[in-house]
């Protein structure tokens, strides 16, 4: 028998109880994972949402889950510096071979490549509780999102492969050590076609990569289920967490009834 076919539904309606319980439509297989996780879950609902306004809507959850799945890979994280800088290196190695991941806008800010929405969407992660505050580790809800962009693996397998390769690099080293690697990097700046420049040469402000599109393919239904996932709100997680567990039961004792 399918693992599906024990997933508790609604007695009315036959629906995944999810989408009664949390007013979320979610299939089967969303519903399936979404209880996998702990209820280590995030606050303030209302600041989760303004803080991804200013990425494009429709890359908001793939950008943050990717960006997600990056800093668990780049691990052990230990400040913001080497969450942007691992997210650019990422982008500027994929940029390379013809790939795009997540589209964060970078410019030279100070001494760095700098991106206010990797910025925004980091806030989102910890304040959300798909990162701990402490040490940029995942916890299970987290984890839980890391899985689905695993699923998207097998049909990115080269870009994964190329991605998976920064984030090896980035582990091995600091905040620090990737600033100076960065400052050091030659690289065509947005709106000076064929100037190459260091880092350290290109003016402040200046826009360094402004990917307008990801290559990643993803499906509508597992991108609403990132959706979804990400923008859960405390309320909903809690009243379905609550009242999952009396339904599996009755279901339980229903099965157990049959058999008497």
């Amino acid at each position: 028998m399918s693992d599906l076919n024990l997933i508790p539904k609604c007695p009315d309606c036959q629906k995944p109880v999810v989408s009664c319980l949390a007013g979320v439509e979610l299939d089967e297989l969303g519903f399936r994972l979404r209880f996998t996780y702990s209820r280590n879950i995030g606050t303030n609902a209302e600041r989760q949402v303004g803080s991804h306004e200013s990425q494009d809507a429709d890359m908001q959850p793939l950008n943050t889950a990717l960006l997600l799945y990056m800093v668990d890979q780049a691990a052990p994280v230990w400040g913001r510096t080497k969450v942007q800088k691992t997210a650019f290196f990422a982008e500027f190695g994929l940029q390379e071979t013809g790939a795009v991941a997540t589209t964060f806008p970078f410019k030279r800010y100070l001494k760095e490549p700098w991106s206010q929405d990797a910025w925004n969407s980091l806030d989102y992660l910890t304040e959300a509780g798909f990162l701990r505050d402490e040490d940029y580790g995942p916890t299970e809800r987290g984890l839980f999102l890391i899985d689905l962009i695993e699923t998207l693996r097998e049909d990115n397998q080269e870009t994964f492969k190329v991605l998976d390769g920064i984030l090896r690099h980035c582990k091995a080293r600091s905040g620090t050590q990737l600033m100076d690697e960065a400052y050091e990097l030659e690289f065509e700046p947005i709106g000076m076609p064929g100037k190459k420049l260091k880092l350290r040469d290109v003016p402040q402000e200046q826009q360094l990569l402004a990917p307008s599109e990801t290559t990643i393919r993803i499906s509508k239904g597992m991108l609403e289920l990132i959706e979804d996932e990400l923008m859960m709100t405390d309320e909903q997680l809690s009243d379905a967490m609550d009242r999952v567990d009396q339904i599996a039961e009755r279901q339980v004792s229903r099965i157990r009834r049959r058999w008497v």
